[in-house]
């Protein structure tokens, strides 16, 4: 934000008040110190009741050579909050901003503005229950399905003491990308204290919140990048928590501060809500409000009482809320007209044509299972084994410096049928992963079953894969 807002511009003076006074038979004119600008400033502001000359008084002192520190920071103070008396919320905020971007030495100020800014953007009551889960399916512009989204809010104690825990995993099934993200946020202001965000495209980053800064730190990376922050500030990834939380009604304009933690920067934005339609989903018909963001995305929260994201669009993607659900600690069960298996506590499933996505609690492997009829050209392989034997070639050629051979393969039965296994090593975009494949041929349908993870954590996913695979029953 450059050192003179919107707000500033739009206020700026025409001209200079100055008092003349004689001495003697000789007029001289003499200008107002910074101090007395601000005593009358005050006085219109406090006693007079006249707001707009109060702001231009303020402005006279922000224009007067070098006024004290003090003095400059109140008088941009004393704009905001004749902005705000007058309902000038946008504004108001814009003002106070310039507080700590233009006065940071005058910590007493600044304490005030934080203050003040928390009071501005208050956030409505927590309209979700504890555990509460949007699931969304992500598609193209021409309907063909683009990947899986989960939103996730419930209460987690740490230590004896409440906090929010916001929870968000992402599969995009086009580039086999994914990313999970938790953010731990205070229970009363919903302000962040420490985040963690893995993608495996773009990295993994966690952070730690203070009022005043962010410290951010990348796995792989010694050093430790700071942000200070202007309030409100909150974690990307607790973004779309915080839209369901603001006073959305048709006209609203603000700005919030959020910090993408894996690009470590800090990204003013604007928000305006534009109409209020109604819009029909796979999970129902919901009136919302369009929420537009200044980064080219657009949010559709609804009116009622739990403020469900319905829908959102950016990046050419558009997601669109299939069920609002609760986060339960029982597995869970995939159940299919070809095949059904029981997920691991904390795991989830989405179709899409004729794969099955599976994803971990961490959202760390790429896991699917493609379910095909066997026809002809499977029936040109006599078994699992030749089958997967034929894959070797198409890993290799996919995938870079792949650590697989033919001998490397097993033979096992999956649901009492024949089966093949895999396991195989490959340079990822940030590290060495493993991927195990199985190929089962069952009554009608062959299946392909690919799980792709760090290589340094193999040990630890391959019991939850055998799980699933132990609880696949073919039909």
């Amino acid at each position: 934000m450059s050192c003179e807002s919107i707000v500033s511009r739009s206020l700026l003076l025409t001209a200079v008040s100055t008092i003349m006074f004689a001495v003697g038979s000789t007029s001289s004119v003499f200008a107002d110190s910074p101090a007395e600008l601000l005593e009358k400033a005050i006085y219109i502001e406090e006693t007079v009741g006249d707001l707009d000359k109060a702001i231009d008084g303020y402005q006279q002192v922000l224009s007067a050579s070098e006024p004290a520190i003090d003095a400059a920071a109140e008088a941009q103070y004393r704009i905001g909050a004749c902005l705000a008396r007058q309902g000038k919320t946008k504004m108001a905020v814009e003002a106070f901003q310039l507080v700590a971007e233009n006065h940071r030495a005058s910590k007493a100020w600044v304490k005030r503005t934080a203050e003040q800014l928390a009071t501005l953007n208050q956030l409505l009551p927590i309209p979700w229950g504890d555990g509460d889960e949007l699931h969304m399916h992500m598609k193209l512009p021409g309907g063909m399905a683009a990947g899986y989204q989960v939103f996730r809010v419930a209460k987690k104690n740490v230590d004896g003491k409440d906090y929010w825990e916001c929870q968000n995993w992402q599969t995009v099934t086009l580039n086999n990308a994914g990313g999970k993200s938790r953010v731990l946020v205070d229970f009363d202001s919903f302000a962040p204290i420490e985040s963690h965000w893995r993608h495996n495209l773009l990295g993994e980053a966690s952070a730690e919140f203070s009022s005043s800064e962010v410290a951010i730190t990348m796995v792989g990376k010694e050093d430790v990048k700071t942000l200070e922050l202007d309030p409100p500030a909150y974690d990307n990834e607790q973004g779309a928590q915080v839209f369901r939380r603001l006073p959305l009604a048709k006209g609203y304009e603000g700005t919030i501060n959020v910090v993408p933690t894996l690009t470590q920067t800090l990204v003013p934005l604007e928000l305006k809500v534009t109409e209020v339609e109604t819009i029909k989903v796979p999970a129902g018909e919901y009136e919302c409000f369009r929420l537009e963001l200044s980064i080219g995305q657009t949010f559709w929260i609804s009116t009622g009482d739990k403020r469900e994201i319905v829908r959102f669009e950016g990046g050419g993607v558009e997601a669109n809320l299939v069920e609002v659900r609760k986060a339960g600690s029982a597995s869970t069960t995939t159940d299919g007209e070809k095949f059904s298996l029981t997920l691991p506590v904390g795991w989830y499933s989405f179709d899409s044509d004729d794969v099955t996505w599976l994803l971990d609690p961490d959202n760390s492997m790429r896991s699917r299972v493609v379910h095909l009829p066997i026809d002809a050209d499977e029936k040109q392989f006599d078994s699992p084994q030749a089958w997967l034997k034929s894959k070797i070639g198409e890993i290799k050629k996919f995938y870079k410096n792949v650590s697989a051979g033919e001998s490397g393969i097993k033979t096992l039965n999956v649901a009492n049928h024949k089966a093949a296994v895999l396991d195989f090593e490959f340079d990822g975009d940030k590290a060495r992963r493993h991927g195990r494949r199985f190929i089962v041929f069952g009554p009608k349908t062959a299946f392909d079953v690919e799980f792709l993870m760090p290589a340094d954590e193999k040990d630890k996913q391959f019991p939850e894969i055998q799980k699933l695979i132990d609880s696949m029953e073919l039909k």
